[in-house]
Order: structure tokens, then sequence, then C-alpha cells
């Protein structure tokens, strides 16, 4: 038998590509566990608003909803994404949430017509995500 992971570094594992693969053995971790109460720090959440995040913020808000918590606005999401946000942010109680968006100037430079996505989708990701 295992000791028991530390809340923080089962926080941590969920950003691991493989654990969200396949995250249910992670979540067994923490319902094992029950409530997690994380020190002070000054743990920054990314986050899609999709999938497995809804569970992973489901945490962060219960342990501390003013924790911040950056969605990277690509500026080619569904407008329906962005409603699921706001409304995901507002029922999870969420006060911190920072959307980040490309620099306007360069995207202007690199894709001023909106369709780099089109020619060449890894830059556009650069461009918009990086």
């Amino acid at each position: 038998m295992t000791a028991a992971a530390h809340p923080q570094s089962l926080l941590v594992q969920m950003l691991d590509p493989a654990v969200r693969a396949d995250p249910y053995p992670v979540y067994d971790q923490i319902r094992a566990q029950g409530p997690m109460q994380l020190p002070d720090s000054n743990l920054t959440v990314f986050s899609t608003f999709a999938d497995c995040d809804e569970v992973l913020l489901h945490m962060v808000a219960g342990i501390d909803p003013g924790t911040a918590v950056v969605f990277v606005d690509t500026g080619k999401l569904f407008p329906e994404t962005l409603a699921y946000r706001e409304a995901l942010a507002a029922h999870l109680g969420l006060t911190n949430v920072i959307v980040a968006r490309p620099n306007a100037g360069r995207l202007g430079k690199v894709d001023p017509d909106g369709t780099l996505w089109a020619r060449d989708p890894d830059l556009c990701c650069w461009e918009r995500k990086v």
C-alpha cells in the first residue's frame, strides 16, 4: 500500500498529458482523501473550461475561488465556448478568471485576414496560444 499523495501533487498530476488521457485513477485518489486543504500559495490553473477541467475547477473553487484561472482565448473560439466559460465560472463562483489573448499587433502582422489556421495550423496555434 502506498502513502496518500499530497493534495498539491494530485493537482499537479492533473497537468500531465498521460493523466489527462485517463484521469480517473487520480480522481479516485482525490475522492479518497476528502476535502483538500492547500497551504497559502500562488497557485495558478490554466484551463480550457472543458472536458476534465470541470472537475479540476470544481476542486479549485472549493479550496479557494480566488485562485487565478487562466483561459487562453485564441480569437477563434465558438461563441458557445465563451458562454460556457462564463456560465461555469459563475456556477463555481470563480472570482479570478484571467483571459489571455494573443498580442493584437503581432497577430495583425502574421494573420491579417484571420485565415492563418487554414494555411498553416501549427503557426496559427503558435501565434494564438503560445
